[in-house]
C-alpha cells in the first residue's frame, strides 16, 4: 500500500512539472475584460500566469497588486499579445491567441516539459471548438507529443495564406536550440 502511495505522488508531481505552473510575460498596453464585461487597466510590466493557483497576476493602472481567477477571464489584450479563455480539454484555461482568420483561431500555450519546452497547440473553430491540435516538445519521444520539427507543417496547413504568421516561422529546428521562436514570441497576427 505505501508503495503505492508513492508511485501516485510520483505520478502527480511528474505530471504537475511537465505542465509547468507559471508563464510570466512582459506586457505594455494590456487591458483585461471579464467575462461579466468588466475592464481592467494592467500597468505595463510583467503579468503572470499561475497554472498551479488558476489566476492571472498583474498591477493594476494604480500600481496594486492584482489577481484573477482565470475562469472570470473573457480576454487579454496587449500592444502584441492576445490572451483568450476557452475550454479546449478538461476545463476552461487561458491561451494565447497566436492567429485569428475569419473561421479559426490557433491557441497555444507553453510549459517546462522535463528539461525541454513543451508546446500544446489548437485549432479551434469560431464557436471555439477543437479542429486539430499538436503537443509538441524538443527531446526524445514520449507518447502524445510530437518533434518541434512538425510545428511548421501544422501550421502551414491551417493559415496557408497568413503570410505574416508564415514568415515567423524558423528555417530549421535544431535539438540544440531550447524552444521554438514563433511560440516563445507568440505575437498575435490577424489573417485575411
Amino acid at each position: 500500500m505505501k508503495k503505492l502511495f508513492l508511485i501516485a505522488l510520483f505520478l502527480i508531481s511528474f505530471n504537475n512539472y511537465a505542465q509547468g505552473s507559471e508563464y510570466e510575460l512582459e506586457v505594455k498596453g494590456a487591458v483585461l475584460t471579464k467575462k461579466d464585461g468588466t475592464q481592467i487597466a494592467i500597468e505595463d510590466g510583467f503579468m503572470e500566469i499561475s497554472y498551479l493557483s488558476f489566476k492571472v497576476h498583474f498591477r493594476d493602472s494604480n500600481d496594486k497588486k492584482k489577481a484573477v481567477t482565470i475562469t472570470d477571464i473573457d480576454n487579454i489584450k496587449t500592444s502584441e499579445y492576445f490572451f483568450k479563455t476557452f475550454k479546449l480539454e478538461r476545463r476552461e484555461n487561458i491561451y494565447l491567441v497566436l492567429a485569428d482568420s475569419n473561421d479559426k483561431k490557433m491557441v497555444t500555450r507553453k510549459g517546462r516539459f522535463s528539461q525541454d519546452l513543451g508546446y500544446e497547440i489548437f485549432i479551434v473553430d469560431s464557436n471555439g471548438v477543437i479542429i486539430d491540435a499538436l503537443k509538441s516538445h524538443g527531446g526524445p519521444f514520449v507518447k502524445g507529443y510530437v518533434h518541434r520539427s512538425f510545428i511548421a507543417p501544422f501550421i502551414k496547413k491551417y493559415f496557408p495564406d497568413c503570410q505574416e504568421l508564415i514568415d515567423r516561422i524558423p528555417n530549421t529546428i535544431t535539438d540544440k536550440v531550447d524552444g521554438y521562436p514563433l511560440l516563445d514570441y507568440p505575437i498575435y497576427v490577424k489573417c485575411n
